[in-house]
């Protein structure tokens, strides 16, 4: 397979690769191999062990462990400076998939602790949620299994993550193995902090996107004003585009004008859950203060509804995206309904929905 990004050779002192993974029997089977390849310990032994002077390492995660989170979190403090000396870092973020089972994964509802995978015995998070996300915060991805060059994994991969590099474990030397978990990562045109494992997933990408990405037949992001009429997108959830693999975003519906919801698509599982109140039904001193969220907020700021709106990034295959936007657009209200709406349920946010965040400059 054609890599995504050159490998260097030579390893830089006390890298840290994070290796996860739903511990399928054929990801177990990978977990074993790195492990003749790599001094790898456990999560828990690597936050509660002495590890002596072992560089690179390789610590397997949980399954209830988000990586993205973790990266983000190990990445914003002196965590392993401070346990591994000062020039210690994250190497590669490593998803061992098991090419067998991926596709039906990203279409399971089950929540991961019905599996033992959970944090706990009420961990509600499903397996497509768990399977998206490991994917997508990947740097690498070693394959396992005999339908790792199938088109449908092949498909669903590239949605989730066009840009980490590929290995299929059955066809690698040690060797090359060797290399592919732990060689220094050189970055050409690579949507990634440079000296930073964190990934920029699409979705997070097409969100943030200034200009505003192009729509285009695998990937869009939808953008409208006005609220969604509950019960008519509750249809649109019950039948949603087959063709969908991620969507990420919030969403604004009639039934709750204060209520900004967050809306998550993993495979075939979608999702809806609050997401806290829009900065709208807020006083202004209570909006960011930092400039750059100010700046981000104003961008689409409306004269009536404030920061309410519909914005969802929705990444697929073949996807039709005007038929998408066409049975979205029939969700929702129009804008004098909007206008009605608004005055009637929350005549105090329209003075404030009226007014964008100042934004100051230092």
């Amino acid at each position: 397979m054609k890599a995504a990004f050159p490998i260097a050779s030579v390893e830089p002192a006390h890298s840290v690769h994070l290796i996860g993974g739903l511990p399928t029997a054929g990801v177990e089977r990978g977990f074993a191999r790195v492990r003749g390849l790599l001094d790898v310990f456990s999560f828990a032994e690597f936050v509660g062990s002495s590890l002596g002077e072992a560089s690179p390492i390789g610590v397997l995660l949980p399954p209830y462990l988000e990586t993205s989170q973790l990266v983000e979190d190990w990445e914003g403090s002196s965590y392993l400076p401070g346990r591994l000396g000062g020039d210690a870092h994250i190497g590669n973020v490593i998803t061992v998939v098991d090419t067998d089972s991926f596709v039906g994964q990203l279409c399971s509802p089950e929540p991961i602790s019905a599996h033992g995978w959970g944090k706990n015995a009420h961990d509600s998070r499903t397996v497509a949620d768990i399977t998206a996300g490991q994917v997508e915060s990947a740097t690498h991805l070693l394959l396992i299994g005999e339908a790792h060059s199938s088109e449908a994994v092949e498909a669903r991969l590239k949605a989730l993550n066009p840009t980490a590099e590929r290995v299929a474990l059955d066809e690698a030397s040690d060797d090359r193995l060797r290399e592919f978990l732990s060689g220094a990562r050189v970055f050409a045109d690579h949507p990634q902090p440079l000296g930073s494992a964190k990934m920029i997933p699409p979705w997070l990408a097409l969100l943030q996107a200034e200009p505003e990405a192009p729509s285009r037949s695998d990937r869009f992001v939808y953008r409208r004003s006005c609220p969604f009429d509950p019960d008519r997108f509750g249809e649109w959830l019950m039948s949603p585009p087959s063709e969908l693999v991620r969507g990420k975003g919030h969403l604004w519906l009639a039934n709750r004008c204060d209520q900004s919801f967050g809306y998550s698509c993993a495979g075939h599982v979608h999702r809806v859950f609050a997401a806290g109140q829009w900065w709208a039904t807020y006083g202004g001193a209570a909006w960011p203060t930092c400039d750059v969220a100010r700046r981000r907020l104003l961008r689409r700021w409306h004269p009536e509804f404030g920061d309410r709106c519909q914005e969802i990034a929705f990444i697929g295959i073949d996807l039709n995206v005007a038929d998408v936007c066409s049975r979205l657009d029939s969700c929702l209200l129009s804008y004098e309904e909007t206008l009605e709406l608004i005055s009637s349920a929350m005549p105090q946010a329209v003075a404030r929905g009226t007014a964008a965040p100042r934004v100051g400059f230092h």
